[in-house]
This record gives C-alpha cells, sequence and structure tokens, in this order.
C-alpha cells in the first residue's frame, strides 16, 4: 500500500476499506446462512440420502439383488413340475439354489457377457443404416 500525504488520498482509502468490508461481511453472512441451512434436519436427511444412492457399492448391492432373485424367479418357473419322483424334486430344489448362487459367485463375468452381447446388438445396428 502506498503512504497516504493528503487528505483527500486518506478519504479514498478509508472508502475503498469499508467497500472491502461491506464485501467481506456479506461473503461472512452468506457463508453462515449456507452452513446453517445445511445443519437443518432435512438437509442433512436429504444429503446422506444423495450421498447414499450415488454409492458405487449401493448400486453394485442393488445389481447383485436383482440378478439374484430374477434368476431365482426365472429358475423357479422354468424348473417348477408335477413330478410325483421325490429324486426329480430333490433335483429340481438343487437347481433352484444353485443356479442362482454360481450366478452370484460370477457375478463379473455375467457382466461381462452381458456387456458383450449389448455392444454386439448395438453395432449391428449403427451398421445396419450404413449398408443401405
Amino acid at each position: 500500500m502506498q503512504k497516504i500525504t493528503s487528505i483527500s488520498q486518506l478519504k479514498e482509502a478509508i472508502r475503498l476499506l469499508k467497500e472491502k468490508q461491506d464485501l467481506q461481511g456479506k461473503l461472512v453472512k452468506d457463508q453462515f446462512y449456507i452452513f446453517t441451512e445445511s445443519l437443518k434436519p432435512v438437509n442433512l436427511v436429504k444429503s446422506a440420502f444423495r450421498e447414499t444412492i450415488t454409492s458405487p457399492a449401493l448400486k453394485r448391492n442393488m445389481l447383485n439383488i436383482a440378478i439374484g432373485i430374477i434368476t431365482s424367479l426365472f429358475v423357479a418357473r422354468k424348473i417348477k413340475g408335477t413330478h410325483g419322483n421325490v429324486l426329480i424334486k430333490l433335483f429340481e430344489n438343487i437347481l433352484q439354489i444353485g443356479i442362482p448362487l454360481i450366478l452370484a459367485n460370477n457375478q463379473d463375468a455375467l457382466l461381462s457377457f452381458g456387456q458383450n452381447i449389448l455392444q454386439r446388438i448395438f453395432s449391428k445396428k449403427q451398421e445396419t443404416p450404413d449398408s443401405n
């Protein structure tokens, strides 16, 4: 800061400092408002919920649960029969439990297989307009 030698320079320096103080005071008030808003219970719940939903681990777990439920339902409908034989019923029950377990334990392979199929489907759709 330069040396003040006259009253007009002093008044100008005071005016600039007051403007700076007003601006900083407004910024402090804005930050305080943001801080108090973030501490409200509703906003705390919203932010926690938002963080939970965007969590990659949660998305992965939800996908695993969906795969397990869908495969269990699919296997149950395809395998269920009205056989009187006890061995066939036992085999059906083993398959109903075993297939979802195998799929759950090999999720990465299943996901890459599904992505590969989707890529092939979409690449064929893109190639079709070019060949016309």
